[in-house]
């Protein structure tokens, strides 16, 4: 596995924002969210009270947004849609604020991101010890594109390297508040290069991103009406949301090599 001389010796960031914190900021269990099975009362759900708190488990499942790839796939839900946990957390072991939205991100040193793993045999079949390291590569991932603005690009020699840009750093560019995340991933993660491991972040969280607040916008406004009727509850889940225009972004090329996409 190549070495990168450029992650050996980071300076300190000039950003404001200096880490991303993973730790007792998840509120309950976000499994059912991603996988297709199981059932959830609306009084079993974090924040009962969310706007979307009475829809279908199945409608919640399908609105948010989800990013599929080979290597690993993303999901994104808020925090109000995850399951109670059963066992209350006490001092001194307490979780981040909730809700977060009244906190303006562009002024912390550290912000905090519910980030959760799924594993399954069928797409992850590693020892534990590998399966910690693959957790730890995508954190570091997250972490450099979110306080460094991390992308990849290729050098003279035609390989991908880890680039920094201080203007795409920043918690408001990349997360959204009260949200968490879960991320699946494969044995492909394992042996991934730092680099392709980063620009397929990027595309997540951006992806990610667009959709959540596009869902925040819809809940503000109440758009997705609390009662539906019996031809919204056969219809698919874009009728509830709102035609907001967006661009096509080219596919994202480097030099003559094609950094991998979404599916």
């Amino acid at each position: 596995m190549p070495k990168y001389l450029e992650l050996s010796r980071l300076p300190k960031s000039p950003t404001v924002l200096k880490s991303v914190n993973f730790r007792l900021t998840t509120p309950g269990s976000g499994a059912i969210l991603a996988l297709h099975h199981g059932t959830q009362e609306s009084s079993d759900l974090f924040d009962p009270k969310h706007p979307a708190a009475n829809l279908p488990l199945a409608v919640r499942r399908n609105i948010c947004p989800k990013w599929r790839h080979t290597a690993f796939n993303f999901f994104a839900f808020p925090k109000a849609f995850m399951s109670k946990p059963e066992i209350q957390y006490t001092a001194p072991y307490i979780l981040t604020p909730y809700p977060e939205k009244d906190r303006d991100q562009s002024t912390l040193q550290q912000v905090n991101m519910s980030l959760g793993f799924l594993s399954s045999r069928s797409r992850l079949v590693l020892s534990s010890v590998i399966r910690h390291k693959i957790r730890r590569r995508i954190r570091t991932a997250i972490s450099l594109v979110v306080t460094r603005g991390a992308t990849a690009e290729l050098d003279d020699k035609k390989n991908l390297r880890v680039i920094f840009n201080d203007a795409d750093a920043g918690a408001e560019k990349w997360l959204v508040p009260d949200w968490a995340y879960i991320v699946q991933p494969t044995n492909a993660c394992y042996q991934m290069p730092i680099p392709e491991m980063i620009s397929l972040v990027r595309q997540a969280l951006e992806y990610l991103r667009f959709g959540a607040l596009k869902l925040d916008y819809t809940w503000e406004k109440d758009i997705l009406v609390p009662q539906m009727t019996d031809t919204q509850r056969k219809g698919t889940p874009e009728s509830f949301l709102p035609k907001v225009p967006r661009t096509k972004t080219p596919s994202k090329s480097v030099g003559s090599k094609q950094i991998p996409k979404s599916r």
